[in-house]
C-alpha cells in the first residue's frame, strides 16, 4: 500500500470490486499505472497518513503524481472517460524492430506472441505485432587469463512493434517532446506512456505520460 495519498489507501477503495471498478464513490475503471492517483474526494484509511497535497484537484477528475523529484502532478482523465483499463507502458528502441511498446508487468492484457493488434495513435489505427523474444539487458566485463571477457545477461521480453514503420512511435513522440534531447540526457532512454485497453483485448489506444518530461515538451 502506498505511503502517500493514493486511491489504494482511500476509504472508498474496494479491491474486490468487479471489472476493475474499485471506487465505491465514483463508478469508473481504475487505471493500473505506476504512479500515485488521487481525486478531490480522497479520504485516508490510514490514521497516520495526513499529508496535505500542494494543489487543489478539480472534482470528477482523476490525477496522478510522483514524489520522487519533489511533488509533480498531472490530470490523468475525467471519471466519465474511464470506461476501460489504462496501464503504464514504456516506449523504447529495439535493435531489431525499432521503437517498440514494452508493457512490462501487464502482459495479460495482450494476445499471445505472433498476433497482430490495432493501436490507435493520434486518432489513427496502426498495426502492431506482438512478440516475445530474448534480449540482452546488461553486460559485465570480467578479467580472465587471456584478458577480459564480456558477459551478457538476457531475458525474454514481451513487446509490440509497428509493422508499418520502425520509427512510428519515435515520430509520434517528436510531435510531443524533444526526444533527441531527452535521449542525450539519459543513460537508459525509455519514455513512459499510457495504453488504454479495449474490452475485446485486441484494440488499444496510446497516450503520452508527460509527468517527468516538462523540460522537453
Amino acid at each position: 500500500m502506498h505511503q502517500y495519498p493514493d486511491c489504494t489507501n482511500c476509504v472508498f477503495y474496494n479491491k474486490q470490486a468487479k471489472h476493475h471498478r474499485h471506487c465505491g464513490k465514483h463508478s469508473f475503471v481504475m487505471p493500473l499505472i505506476d504512479w500515485q492517483m488521487i481525486c478531490a474526494d480522497w479520504q485516508t484509511k490510514l490514521p497516520h497518513l495526513q499529508v496535505q497535497l500542494p494543489f487543489t484537484p478539480e472534482r470528477q477528475m482523476l490525477y496522478y503524481y510522483s514524489m520522487a523529484r519533489g511533488f509533480i502532478v498531472q490530470p490523468l482523465v475525467a471519471f466519465t472517460q474511464l470506461n476501460n483499463v489504462v496501464i503504464s507502458v514504456s516506449l523504447r528502441h529495439d535493435e531489431a524492430y525499432g521503437w517498440i511498446i514494452y508493457p512490462r508487468r501487464q502482459t495479460h492484457f495482450f494476445p499471445p506472441p505472433q498476433e497482430l493488434v490495432n493501436v490507435v495513435i493520434d486518432g489513427r489505427t496502426c498495426k502492431f505485432q506482438v512478440v516475445n523474444e530474448e534480449r540482452n539487458l546488461a553486460t559485465e566485463i570480467i578479467p580472465t587469463e587471456d584478458g577480459w571477457d564480456e558477459q551478457f545477461h538476457s531475458r525474454q521480453i514481451f513487446m509490440l512493434y509497428s509493422v508499418e514503420s520502425p520509427t512510428l512511435l519515435y515520430d509520434w513522440l517528436k510531435t510531443i517532446m524533444d526526444v533527441d534531447a531527452y535521449i542525450a540526457d539519459t543513460l537508459s532512454p525509455s519514455v513512459f506512456a499510457f495504453l488504454e485497453v479495449a474490452g475485446n483485448d485486441v484494440d488499444y489506444a496510446l497516450f503520452p505520460d508527460l509527468l517527468f518530461y516538462e523540460q522537453y515538451l
